[in-house]
Formats: structure tokens, sequence, C-alpha cells
């Protein structure tokens, strides 16, 4: 072997930026043949794949973490990472080692040839080659962009996830709700479970019918019951709902996500209970999603950045309670940092009538907004703002702001959950990723 094989983590993800022309190129030929030519044998004994606009990382971890109480050895891939690529690639609960990953990139070296591969798909392939080495029960894989032209989608899954649809990369996915929700409906198979979540349009429905998929639909398949103190779920295999559950916990994570999630562990053959979900769920959180870093004041993560989860973030802050069953009384103070490319008035406008005042963040990254560019999306004349150059100045500034009482929210991108931690210190990300 050439020198290749001498390269550190950091050296090769460096080579894998360069390697291909641009980075995003949707479109399965190239990344199918080096999948075919890497792997011999499937992934795991079953694979869940999962698409949508929101939810998705929270979707996975918990399908993990209730395959994790059972007993059952499991893989996930999710992406992007906040600062250590490792995190992408989990096996039985662990990120997997620097050295695993250098070994999983000079096999599809060798095996790739002239073929030239973008980072996300050279990434995606290096998790399929470790996998596979591990001989899992089930692997869960979160797709990357849409769905239907995702490199994730090379691989067959036995069970298919869309967690919902809201506007977002358009330029790649369509232009309206029904043209986005037929590509991430493209992760669905003829003759298998097609699990999807709330309010997703007709085009995923129409697909999943037309190509025979097993369709299971949150409101008919499977359901929950919301009450104040609990809620119930019924739900698994069509025609025979016999998994019915009462007085369950609520969740930190979005609770689309857990409907999702336990209807693909009842048809995975789980035998859930009250006392089994009310467990894992009571411990299960994923960074950056309404995520509870200190306390006097509260400091949240989330890396909500288009409308539908905004809407969702709003929601949160207006009742001011968060997932989990923690409050807090006084004013909500927003760190906020975005790119270019996303809806940032939108997200504005989800958010303007519940946050108190406004510390805008420029993001120092390809696509990165400045705050004053930021500023633009203010609409109203009296809202309360500041402009800062970086996250961690910006941060600076809300808690001068903040109250004991008060909850000071940074969100709106990954590389801003990022940046947050690293203005923490490592420390308190590698706790979080642990949780």
């Amino acid at each position: 072997m050439t020198d290749i094989s001498r390269k550190s983590l950091n050296q090769w993800l460096a080579k894998l930026e360069s390697l291909h022309p641009t980075e995003i190129e949707l479109g399965l030929d190239r990344v199918s043949v080096v999948y075919k030519r890497l792997l011999s044998h499937q992934l795991a004994g079953k694979v869940i794949t999962v698409a949508g606009t929101n939810g998705k990382g929270s979707t996975v971890k918990l399908i993990e973490a209730f395959l994790l109480a059972e007993g059952w050895a499991v893989g996930a891939y999710t992406s992007p990472h906040f600062l250590h690529y490792n995190e992408r690639v989990v096996v039985n609960g662990q990120p997997v080692s620097e050295g695993s990953l250098v070994e999983a990139f000079e096999q599809i070296e060798v095996v790739r040839g002239n073929i030239s591969l973008t980072y996300f798909e050279f990434g995606t392939l290096a998790a399929f080659y470790l996998f596979a080495k591990n001989n899992l029960d089930v692997v869960i894989l979160e797709v990357g962009l849409g769905g239907r032209l995702d490199a994730v989608n090379v691989a067959e899954p036995d069970y298919s996830v869309v967690t919902s649809i809201a506007l977002d990369h358009e330029d790649w996915l369509g232009a309206d709700l029904e043209q986005i929700g037929l590509e991430k409906a493209g992760i669905f198979r003829p003759n298998r479970p097609a699990v999807c979540g709330a309010d997703v349009p007709a085009s995923v429905i129409d697909h999943a019918n037309e190509i025979g998929a097993s369709l299971y639909q949150y409101g008919s398949d499977f359901i929950d019951g919301l009450s104040p103190a609990s809620w119930s779920w019924r739900g698994g295999v069509k025609g025979d709902h016999s998994t019915e559950l009462v007085s369950l916990q609520y969740a930190r994570l979005p609770q689309n996500s857990v409907n999702l999630a336990l209807q693909c562990c009842s048809l995975l053959g789980l035998k859930l209970t009250t006392e089994s979900v009310n467990s894992v769920i009571a411990d299960c959180k994923l960074p950056g999603r309404t995520q509870v870093l200190s306390s006097k004041p509260l400091l949240v993560a989330d890396v909500a950045h288009n409308p539908q989860a905004a809407s969702y973030l709003a929601t949160c802050l207006k009742n001011k309670s968060l997932p989990g069953g923690i409050s807090f009384t006084g004013k909500v103070i927003a760190v906020v940092g975005m790119l270019t490319d996303k809806d940032n008035k939108g997200v504005f406008q989800c958010l303007a009538d519940v946050i108190d005042s406004w510390c805008l963040a420029g993001l120092s990254v390809p696509r990165g907004q400045t705050a004053l560019s930021l500023s633009a999306h203010l609409e109203r004349e009296d809202i309360d703002y500041q402009c800062s150059d970086s996250v961690a100045d910006a941060l600076h500034q809300a808690k001068l702001l903040a109250e004991p009482e008060d909850c000071v929210l940074v969100f709106g991108s990954f590389y801003t959950v990022a940046a947050l931690y690293e203005a923490l210190g490592f420390q308190q990300l590698e706790e979080s990723l642990r949780g």
C-alpha cells in the first residue's frame, strides 16, 4: 500500500474535501459501483433508512436507544457532526475510533479506482464498511440530502421512515412540498414498510402506494393521545394494533420522532411496555435539539435552521416550557447565526413574537452570514438587537442581558451550535454526546 496508509484522520478529511469538484453531486451511479466493490455482504441483519426535513437525527437516536436497551447490536450513521467526525458513525452507542475510520478510507481508496466521490459519499461508504465489519443486528441510516439520490440510498432498507416535509434545500429538491416529498419518498421499497410522520404531503403517500410499499401513516396506523401529565400510544403491525401503551412520560425530543421510533421498533418485534419506553425516553437526549446546557439563566442549544423547526421552537418558548418538563419564567434572549442559503426571513418571522432580545452572530464558515446581513430580517423597528462577529461574542452579550430566570437560546445552524460548544469548552460537548 502507498503512503495513504500513514495519513491521520484529519489528513484524510482534508483530502476528501479536495477530491471532488463540487461539494454536492446527487446521484447513485458512482457511489453504487464503489459500494459493490467495497462490500461482499449486507450491512446488517436489518437496515432502517430515515429521511425528512426535520426530526431525522432525533428519530435515529430514539430507535437506537430503544434497540440498545433490549440488547441489540446497533449501528447509527448521522450527519453533520459538531466537532469530531467520529460523531457520524456510532456502533453500540459509541463513536468509532479514528483508526477504524482511517482503515475504512484506505479500503475505499483502493477499490474506487478513478471514480470520483464527494466528501459525503466517501464518509457514507466508510460507515457502511465499518457497520458490515461489526456483525450488527440493525443499522439506522440518516439521509444527508433528499432521499432518492442521496448516497445512503444505495443500501437497501428493510424499513424506511419519512419524518416530516418542509421547504429546505429547494435548489436541489424542488420548489414545493410535493416535489420535496417525492424526493424523500425515494427511500421507500416495494413490499417493505414505509413509515410516515405527521402531515406529509400527498406525493409521499402516493409514491408508497404506487410502488407497493407497506404504508404506515401517523394518525391511522399508529397514533398518540396527549394529555398534560402523560400520553398514550397505539400502533404495530398493520391490521393488528397489538401494541398499546398508556401513562407514558414526555421525552426531551420531539413527539413526532418518538411516535416514529415506537412504530419502527414495534415493526421490528420489540415487546414495548410502558416501563421500558419510559426508561429509555427519560434518558434519551441529543446534542443541539432543545438541549439544555446550564441553568440560571437557562442556556439552550438548537440546530433549527428552517421555518418548520423554528415554529416548533416558538411553540416551546411561547409556553416557556421545553421538552422533558424543563421550564423558565423570564424573557428569551436569542443568539443566532445562520447560513446565507437558508430561509432566514421565514425563521425570524416564526420567532419574532417569542424572543425579547436578539444577539446576532456572524458565522466564519462557507455560506456563513454576517450579523449585519442577518439584521435585515428583523422587520420591526422596535426589536432589540445587537451584532457580533462570532457566536462566542454574541453569547457573551446575551449573558450580560440575561437574568437568572431567563432563557438564552442559541440556534440557527449546526455551525452555530458547534461554535457554542467551542466557546463553552470541549468537556461540556463530550458530556452532552455521551448523554
